[in-house]
């Protein structure tokens, strides 16, 4: 069993609810902190770093200290992974601290630098403009195996070393070089598409359905998840279009076996295409508005129209949910919280959804949450945020 240092990314709460749904039925103990994760697990870095979308670096767990003082440049230098017949680049981030700390750790670093070229090493100490190193960084400077993490928690200092980052090219050839892209309607980031996919906490890989597919982001992210047949559908002859392409192009890039079919079909009559039960599972981020319109506009009326608009479009949609889905299947579902002049308008009434026929999942983790305890990702700046959602067919 080992025992492994997950750095979350820029929303924490998200990839921990991921990693619980993920891993929680199979490791031997999780402990969630603020920005990082301990996983203890019998599974590869890679293939950890592979499953998760919210995870930006996998290490594996050394040793922790009281003090910075008692990182001992020898210990440092026999822990690295290196080979005599290469240059040695090593390097080092550091969390939760300051730069008056990385000013030591550096000092430390240059000694462990001396102490490998007296063993004949070319080494090179690799040095961030910030505290922590990114993955790109990591990746670009073949650093897996030689960047040491220092990590400030609770009162100590914990160690490990980085084993796996997350593929930063692969989610932006998913995310830019696909044909089809809509700016005007919104796009939903691939890595949080996959991590929407992983909080199903579903291991069959039963038929997934996305009701509002626009460019087909979580359709593709299931596939590479394992997901073998599928269904997009969407009201907007735009984005079934766009779906295809992307799926051309997709099976071009991927080697992965797989059904799709798409509809152009109003969610709120998804009854009429696709049989009772027929879905096992349904992922989605729906029509949110128009998002020129909300860039654009300041005015609190127009988002509580536009709020109350959406909160009965989704509520229609979770009826025709219902149907379509047998007892116990589960739903995760994106509302939009408007952010305007100081004020968080809400798109989501749990009593409607509940009458459909769902529960409302709240998983048993400690996160930052909106007033209904759901798990809430939003870049910084950012006028929409996204209220991600669990639901359960009772």
């Amino acid at each position: 069993m080992s025992k492994y240092i997950l750095i979350n990314g820029q929303s924490p709460d998200l990839a921990q609810a991921e990693i619980w749904s993920v891993y929680h039925k199979h490791a031997k103990n999780i402990d969630f902190r603020d920005n990082f994760t301990i996983l203890e697990i019998d599974l590869e870095p890679e293939a950890i770093q592979a499953r998760l979308g919210g995870t930006i670096k996998v290490a594996e767990y050394l040793t922790s200290f009281d003090d910075l003082g008692q990182i001992d440049p020898q210990w440092w230098a026999e822990n690295l992974n290196l080979n005599k017949d290469h240059k040695a680049n090593f390097g080092f981030s550091l969390y939760n601290s300051n730069s008056k700390k990385y000013l030591q750790i550096k000092k430390i670093a240059l000694s462990v630098k001396k102490e490998l070229k007296s063993q004949g090493f070319k080494a090179r100490l690799v040095t961030s403009q910030d505290l922590d190193m990114s993955s790109v960084v990591v990746k670009t400077n073949h650093l897996l195996g030689n960047e040491l993490l220092i990590i400030h928690d609770a009162g100590k200092y914990t160690i490990a070393l980085t084993q796996a980052v997350q593929d930063f090219e692969d989610y932006a050839d998913r995310d830019m070089n696909r044909p089809g892209r809509d700016d005007r309607s919104g796009m939903l980031p691939p890595k949080v598409a996959k991590m929407m996919i992983n909080l199903l906490d579903n291991n069959k890989k039963n038929i997934l359905l996305d009701p509002f597919c626009g460019s087909g982001t979580i359709l593709q992210e299931a596939v590479l998840l394992g997901y073998k047949k599928l269904y997009g559908t969407d009201n907007s002859p735009q984005a079934i279009s766009d779906s295809q392409k992307n799926i051309v192009w997709f099976r071009k890039q991927y080697e992965h076996n797989f059904e799709i079919k798409f509809l152009q079909v109003n969610a709120k009559e998804l009854t009429r295409y696709i049989k009772k039960t027929e879905v096992e599972c349904i992922v989605s981020e729906p029509f949110m508005g128009p998002a020129a319109e909300i860039i654009r506009k300041n005015d609190l009326d127009y988002f509580y129209t536009l709020s109350q608009d959406l909160t009965d479009l989704y509520a229609k949609a979770f009826q025709e949910f219902a149907k379509v889905l047998p007892t116990g299947a589960r739903i995760i579902f994106v509302f939009p919280i408007f952010n305007v002049k100081d004020k968080k308008i809400d798109s989501l009434d749990i009593r409607r959804i509940e009458k459909s026929g769902f529960k409302n999942i709240c998983l048993p983790i400690k996160y930052k949450a909106t007033k209904n305890g759901q798990i809430v990702y939003q870049r910084p700046g950012q006028k929409v945020a996204r209220q991600i959602t669990i639901w359960e067919k009772v």
